[in-house]
């Protein structure tokens, strides 16, 4: 009976063991990796000149709160991918290819996340909530939510919710080519964000 019992917990053992390591590997995604972001931020938080914006807060909905990509399928249901991973806290990397943006193509602030001393003396801040941030089972991206501006002591008169609804078409399959259009759609809303602010007098 011993014997038998040592039998069954040896190859027990070997059988988790060979579905530990011939699971599917896990695969991590960043939406700054392609972006000299480094260099960047160092070059504008050395100019004094122009007014600065600090991004951020930035929420998220709950279900966006994970490490894991997720994947609209129809209208009501939300499924989490066990092997394709954010390799970082969406909301980070959210702010730092958004930072990046806007300090690409705005002439007249600068742009920094709401981290170390930089975010002293900044009149500006620029809070957003995003309501999705994934691909859908229709072979599309959607980055959808709400931003606004305030300043250091109480809001802007441009304090009224704006809105940003943006989808992309995706050519090609995997998650891959998703982070990547989710990557385009956040140079877009940028390009938004831009515009708003230049309204601000």
């Amino acid at each position: 009976m011993r014997i038998f019992r040592g039998l069954l917990y040896a190859f027990i053992i070997l059988t988790v063991f060979a579905c530990a390591t011939t699971g599917k590997q896990v695969k991590y995604y960043s939406l700054n990796l392609n972006k000299d972001y480094q260099s960047l931020v160092a070059a504008n938080q050395t100019n004094t000149k122009l007014p600065r914006v600090v991004v951020g807060p930035i929420h998220l909905a709950n279900f966006l709160r994970q490490d894991r990509l997720v994947m609209q399928i129809g209208e009501h249901k939300i499924i989490s991918a066990n092997h394709h991973r954010w390799a970082e806290p969406l909301e980070e990397a959210i702010s730092k290819l958004l930072t990046h943006e806007l300090n690409a193509k705005s002439e007249y602030y600068q742009f920094g996340r709401m981290i170390g001393q930089w975010k002293q003396n900044a009149p500006f801040n620029l809070r957003l909530e995003f309501e999705r941030f994934h691909a859908t089972d229709d072979a599309q991206v959607v980055v959808s939510g709400r931003y606004w501006f305030y300043e250091s002591n109480q809001a802007l008169g441009l304090n009224q919710t704006q809105t940003f609804d943006i989808s992309m078409g995706l050519t090609h399959d995997g998650y891959l080519h998703a982070v990547e259009k989710l990557e385009q759609a956040i140079g877009q809303l940028s390009n938004q964000i831009i515009d708003s602010l230049n309204l601000i007098e």
